[in-house]
């Protein structure tokens, strides 16, 4: 019984945490993965659930270690409210429990570890609802445990409020002013609403990125039958829009900017027309403007559709993707890219599986990968699928796959690689006859080879670590340069073969009842097919560990972080510290310290991201 209790209370603390102790980006309402919302629609009857999922910037995955635009997510918390549970009734809380994978980052690769209970039929025995617990439940409190031989403290739940937001605004000696805002809005019991905004403005001297400013908005609906009344037959309906804008200087040299900017607009919608059956649709827009002398703006539309359905034990997994990114840019001369409008690049996939689920879980089938370049060459392939996990026994599971993509080097891809990337700057070494490639660096890259292997290990519930070892032979792939002329440094980009040899561990630990260390440590063999030479820009050694001290204090909570990035040549370490407090219901207060030890931070050669940097703020949640 008392494991139940403390299940409840976990959930309990980590929906308080979400709502009122973390960064805005903490508290993100997303959907459960498909085979999840089939499982709890499969048992839930008259009965509530509100799931949230919490993810933490500190988490948040980054090609480079300033890059604000990326959102991979290395990690993943959920808190879930059950309104028709009643302590007592242990045999029927017990029939509902389901189990969460945890989201997990792999090299650059970000998925979810689906434990055999989700993947096959439960052995428990569904126990019916009984209708009247909910008159007769006792109001559920949670106690602080004593610590230091203090007394047990009742502290009344939260009701769920259908509006939260806050406000928070802060400054440093780098980053003048600093301010956010978030908001959180049921529209109805089964539709919500979140906006964000952030703005940082960053000195010029110590940072080649002088400002960043992003907004995004995301709307959730639940369509169709309501499952607690008709299992199996939920639609659900998730649309984004979001701009982001980052302020960057022109050249190493240059006092004078140019802005970054991306807009996108994405709608998903997923469903289920069974218990068996599942499938989804997916519509998304990006235009990247790089606002230089050139004037670079691309449009990539792109679209993707997939369906699932189950054969007793076997399933069969259908997958396309299409994506066309066509770029206009505002100049003169002659050659590649001078005066081209809507030169456009494609990719397009599709991928037929059969697999089988159990306590072996496998798939095997083939895949299509196809692409078009500027010039009008096609590009394609038909090659093998395979998956396999192997669960060892309760703790230890291990597998593979081997599955090559395609995917487009587009502006907003290699923008996102190096913001300092600009066309314009490549169209004027092109013009002084000192430039090596072409001017367009965009590209189709295919993999040849994709070839993977990994491990968990569950060292207890809360203690788990990852290993990953991985192959990739890639055509087209985007390898930077970068080229010095009048002490200015310009950034290239030439399509190369590549491969990369890449072996990866990670693993988070729990010590003294709330103390958390998370750690992962990538090393890369990244060389240019048949000059065997290492790619100048590609990180060859990546190290991250953080230590969460929750066990000293409830309502401080220290966090120290220390991050290593090495390529050839080059390597920059950073040693970061963190203190989030909570005043009282309304007030928290950040301090942060960052790049302590003051070491240099241009991944970019001559373009410094992560300066020393002291910053305070001041949250306010209404």
């Amino acid at each position: 019984m008392r494991y139940a209790f403390a299940l409840l209370l976990l959930l309990s603390t980590a929906r308080v945490f979400a709502q009122e102790g973390g960064s805005y980006r903490d508290s993100v309402r997303r959907p459960l993965p498909p085979s999840i919302l089939s499982e709890l629609h499969r048992s839930q009857k008259a009965r509530t659930l509100v799931y949230t999922d919490t993810i933490r910037a500190s988490d948040l995955e980054k090609l480079h270690f300033n890059d604000s635009l990326q959102q991979n997510y290395a990690d993943s918390g959920f808190s879930m409210i059950d309104t028709a549970v009643s302590l007592p009734h242990k045999e029927w809380l017990d029939s509902e429990l389901v189990e969460i994978p945890e989201l997990v980052r792999f090299g650059n690769r970000v998925h979810f570890n689906y434990p055999p209970a989700i993947m096959s039929e439960t052995d428990l025995h569904p126990v019916l609802f009984d209708s009247t617990l909910v008159e007769r439940m006792n109001p559920v409190t949670r106690e602080n445990l004593p610590f230091f031989d203090q007394s047990p403290i009742p502290m009344p739940l939260r009701p769920m409020r259908p509006s939260e937001s806050f406000v928070e605004g802060g400054a440093g000696n780098v980053e003048v002013p600093r301010v956010s805002a978030w908001l959180s809005q049921s529209l109805s019991e089964r539709s919500g609403l979140s906006l964000l905004g952030d703005y940082r403005s960053i000195a010029a001297s110590p940072s080649a990125i002088h400002s960043f400013a992003a907004i995004d908005a995301t709307l959730d609906a639940e369509l169709g039958a309501d499952p607690s009344e008709v299992p199996n037959y939920a639609q659900d309906l998730s649309v984004r829009a979001s701009f982001h804008d980052r302020s960057i200087a022109n050249t190493n040299r240059s006092t004078a900017d140019h802005s970054l900017s991306n807009f996108i607009a994405s709608a998903a919608f997923t469903g289920d027309l069974s218990e068996a059956f599942h499938y989804d649709f997916a519509l998304g827009e990006r235009v990247t403007n790089n606002n230089d002398a050139s004037g670079a703006t691309e449009s990539m539309p792109s679209v993707g559709v997939g369906t699932r359905f189950d054969l007793g034990s076997f399933r069969v997994l259908l997958n396309g993707t299409y994506a066309n990114a066509s770029m206009n840019a505002d100049t003169g001369g002659t050659g590649a890219f001078f005066g081209v409008q809507n030169a456009s690049i494609s990719d397009q996939s599709f991928q037929a599986l059969f697999g089988h689920r159990g306590a072996l879980e496998w798939y095997a089938g083939a895949e299509y990968l196809g692409g078009s370049a500027m010039d009008g060459t096609s590009y394609s392939s038909l090659l093998p699928v395979i998956r396999i996990r192997v669960p060892l026994n309760a703790r230890w599971e291990i597998g593979g796959s081997f599955e090559p993509q395609v995917q487009l080097a587009s502006l907003a891809r290699l923008t996102e690689i190096d913001p300092f990337y600009s066309p314009e700057l490549a169209v004027g070494l092109k013009q002084t006859g000192s430039f090596p490639g072409p001017v367009d660096g965009r590209s189709v890259s295919m993999d040849k080879i994709n070839l993977a292997a990994y491990m968990n290990y569950m060292l207890s519930p809360d203690d788990e670590f990852r290993f990953e070892a991985r192959y990739i032979d890639r055509d087209r792939d985007p390898v930077f340069d970068v080229l010095t002329l009048d002490s200015a440094n310009t950034f290239i980009v030439v399509p190369h073969e590549t491969r990369r040899f890449s072996l990866t561990a990670a693993g988070n630990f729990l010590l003294f009842a709330r103390d958390v260390i998370t750690g992962s440590a990538e090393f890369t063999s990244a060389t240019v097919a048949g000059e065997d030479h290492a790619m100048p820009f590609e990180p060859d050694f990546k190290f991250l560990a953080e230590y969460h001290f929750n066990s000293i204090w409830d309502d401080i909570h220290p966090t120290l972080a220390f991050r290593s990035i090495s390529r050839p040549s080059r390597s920059l370490t950073f040693l970061n510290a963190n203190v989030e407090t909570r005043i009282d219901r309304h007030f928290a207060l950040t301090v942060t310290l960052e790049n302590i030890l003051a070491g240099p931070s241009d991944f970019w050669s001559g373009y410094p991201e992560y300066p020393q940097s002291f910053w305070a703020s001041v949250r306010y949640l209404f």
